[in-house]
């Protein structure tokens, strides 16, 4: 007996896997990203950020192991919420609202909706944007006040490297997207395909694919009602072939159905484009 497969199911465990990989070029991404910031940093002399983009790489690659192998739900939410912090403390450490690290909330927020739930995206939403309005009040309240540092070329760097990563996030969904309206064109297609098989089954003779019984009631009632409607007239003509079971029974039933298919080959040739030849007897 053949195995009987839920359709829920198999879809939860196609986009569990999705996910997963996702999850992983995730992971791969920004650890690229932060190990080229480390480099910038370096090569700009802003050690002070260092440590913390240090410790934020170790971060990923210790989150990057268990990613295989763990929940996926946990382990997004770990990567997210180490790189929102990460980033959230930079920016008060340093220009605040005019730090060029807020470019990268967009992209963790679009890899939030991508790999994580519902609550983590809401979750981190909600951090990054109680985040920017404290820096806000603090500044506009006088309480801490952030300096900004003029613009150069190592901010510009910056700007460029974290932008990569945005559209990175951005290029990634759009594809998804894509892929995903090509899908269920697709399986539309298929869908009308099979459609118009059925009605053709249901509705026409399998050898000749002439209107069997069924639709010729239909198109019988339909051509009384028009001449009732019209005031005309209205016939039907029954055509029967004598002795084809000599055909079928002497030279096969080969031979047979090919006299059929010739035979209503030449009545639909002589009929006009109103009037309709059917097949009552076969299949």
């Amino acid at each position: 007996m053949a195995d009987k497969y839920d359709p829920n199911e198999v879809a939860a465990i196609l986009s569990y896997g999705y996910r997963r990989n996702r999850l992983l070029q995730a992971l791969f991404a920004s650890r690229a990203i932060i190990l080229i910031v480390i480099l910038h940093r370096i090569y700009f002399g802003a050690w002070t950020e260092v440590p913390v983009l240090v410790v934020l790489f170790a971060l990923i690659y210790a989150i990057s192991r268990k990613a295989k192998h763990s929940n996926i739900d946990t382990v997004a939410a770990a990567f997210m919420w180490s790189v929102t912090v990460a980033l959230t403390y930079l920016i008060w450490c340093n220009q605040g609202l005019r730090d060029e690290a807020l470019i990268a909330f967009p992209g963790i927020l679009i890899f939030a909706v991508i790999l994580g739930s519902q609550r983590l995206f809401k979750a981190l939403l909600a951090f990054i944007v109680a985040n920017i309005l404290l820096i806000g009040y603090v500044n506009t309240a006088g309480i801490y006040l952030h300096q900004a540092l003029p613009s150069d070329l190592g901010a510009a760097i910056l700007i460029c490297i974290l932008l990569l990563l945005t559209t990175y996030c951005v290029w990634l969904l759009s594809n998804d997207l894509r892929l995903a309206v090509k899908r269920i064109s697709e399986e539309n297609k298929r869908v009308v395909e099979s459609e118009q098989q059925i009605h053709t089954l249901l509705h026409h003779d399998v050898l000749t694919n002439l209107p069997n019984r069924s639709l010729a009631k239909e198109r019988f009632k339909q051509a009384l009602s028009r001449s009732i409607r019209h005031h005309k007239l209205a016939s039907l003509l029954f055509i029967d072939l004598d002795n084809f079971k000599h055909v079928n029974d002497s030279l096969g039933h080969q031979v047979g159905d090919a006299l059929l298919v010739g035979i209503s080959q030449r009545l639909v040739g002589l009929l006009r484009d109103s009037d309709t030849i059917c097949r009552l007897g076969g299949g």
